[in-house]
């Protein structure tokens, strides 16, 4: 991954973040379990020297995001389309400013910056595939990207939460004109560039 790339794929988050964002009791705090009581400094150890441990913390990530989508209201998914490993790149990123903050930390300001943009609701799994690669991302997220792309001027069909030949057309001349491989596929950068901003499903 470039740095341009890291850059902006972190940025997504909001990045510079505001540390110790915990929440449970009325002093703000919870008791953290697991290798996300760790600190930035450990974190960033093992996701350089130790692919194995560093599976661990990306288990540990998905487990916090799977309990604050139960947990918090109105939240059906706050990642709808950032991987775990973009997430764990903000992280990373986040850490290296502070290497004695806790991870879980890092993580829980994370999710908050991803509430303006979270899905509210289910949405239909939509499967699609460009070239010879296939993926999966939410309708709901679809149309968001579609309603974008026809604001630029981009796009000029109806948002209808397809991946067809006009969105692909569309997304491969957003990238084109914002410096991004033209590959027609919604990847974390291309998301970035068109959905950072949205607010929050409806």
């Amino acid at each position: 991954m470039t740095g341009l790339r890291a850059l902006a794929l972190a940025a997504a988050f909001g990045l510079p973040l505001a540390t110790g964002a915990q929440a449970a009791t009325d002093n703000m705090d919870f008791a953290v379990k697991g290798i996300g009581a760790s600190t930035c400094q450990r974190y960033l150890d093992v996701k350089a020297n130790d692919r194995a441990l560093y599976f661990m913390y990306l288990g540990w990530i998905d487990g916090y995001i799977t309990a604050s989508n139960k947990y918090l209201d109105d939240t059906f998914d706050l990642t709808t389309w950032q991987s775990t490993e973009l997430f764990a790149t903000a992280i990373e990123t986040q850490c290296k400013k502070n290497a004695d903050q806790q991870v879980a930390a890092v993580i829980d300001a994370l999710t908050g910056q991803l509430m303006p943009g979270r899905l509210t609701q289910p949405s239909e799994v939509v499967e699609a595939e460009v070239e010879d690669t296939k993926f999966r991302i939410y309708a709901e997220v679809l149309r968001r990207m579609q309603r974008k792309l026809a604001q630029e001027g981009f796009y000029d069909g109806a948002p209808d939460g397809a991946y067809g030949p006009g969105t692909r057309l569309a997304v491969e001349r957003f990238q084109q004109e914002n410096g991004i491989p033209v590959t027609g596929l919604p990847d974390n950068l291309t998301m970035f560039r068109l959905l950072a901003n949205e607010g929050a499903g409806r």
